[in-house]
């Protein structure tokens, strides 16, 4: 073999590059250890080909975009029984106000701060309350207080789907088919119980579509609910209000 080509044995390594001198002895390369590990650091230290960054930006769009419907699905799953919940923990603060004080209030904000005689808090028929209801106060009966303001709804509380459930309550008439059958609290609603109307305390909610409310629906009133204006504790789509619902929290007695 002509001088100065190298041979190299797959058995040896790249250690062991040699070539044959003209006398046809092996002469060893002067490549030692070093410079083979200089070589092999040049090799590593080049990096990702295009190639290889493409399928690896690949693979993660695809796994973005397997995860991120999941996640939103969730999301929206945990909205529904959250919506439930508040209703739940406000209708029982109110049940308990109501054992407690022996009358209901006309605002969710008496749930939370002790009520006050003066005129500022009022009973849900619209009278003032008494020192001896101010005594019988053993809340609070909700966590969250209400937030200050004179919007309807800035005095809200915050709940799921961007939600509101508006401070003020109101009296439904359970029975009515007609879209008028919100009756304000105050003396129109006292009327209406001794009407012997089948009255609730009734929270308001705003915020929520009809998607969101069929979801909600279905949690409180069952599956078998398909008449949301006429029938069920949940109701929707009342006065040309779409976004407005109505929860039949607690009945008055008669």
């Amino acid at each position: 073999m002509a001088d100065g080509h190298f041979i190299w044995s797959p058995l040896l390594g790249i250690d062991n590059l040699f070539r044959l001198g003209p006398d046809g002895r092996e002469w060893r390369s002067r490549m030692g250890p070093m410079r083979v590990s200089r070589m092999r650091s040049r090799k590593s230290a080049r990096g990702f080909t295009l190639v290889e960054l493409l399928v690896v930006l690949l693979i993660l769009s695809v796994l973005l975009a397997v995860v991120i419907p999941v996640v939103s699905q969730q999301s929206d799953a945990a909205d529904v029984p959250r919506v439930a919940s508040d209703l739940t923990g406000i209708r029982d603060g109110i049940s308990l106000f109501k054992t407690n004080v022996r009358q209901f209030p006309d605002d969710i904000e008496d749930l939370v701060n002790r009520i006050a005689t003066d005129g500022s808090d009022k009973r849900l028929f619209g009278q003032n309350y008494t020192p001896a209801d101010r005594q019988r106060w053993q809340g609070p009966y909700l966590e969250a207080a209400i937030p200050n303001g004179t919007a309807p709804t800035a005095a809200a509380l915050g709940t799921a789907f961007d939600a509101s459930v508006l401070n003020g309550l109101v009296c439904f008439d359970a029975n009515a088919t007609a879209d008028s059958v919100a009756i304000a609290a105050g003396s129109a609603c006292a009327t209406a119980v001794n009407n012997d109307l089948t009255v609730f305390v009734t929270l308001r909610l705003v915020g929520m579509d009809s998607l969101e409310f069929f979801q909600v629906n279905e949690l409180i009133d069952g599956a078998g609910e398909t008449n949301p204006r006429k029938r069920g504790r949940l109701r929707h789509g009342l006065f040309g209000a779409v976004d407005t619902v109505y929860y039949l929290a607690v009945p008055i007695p008669k």
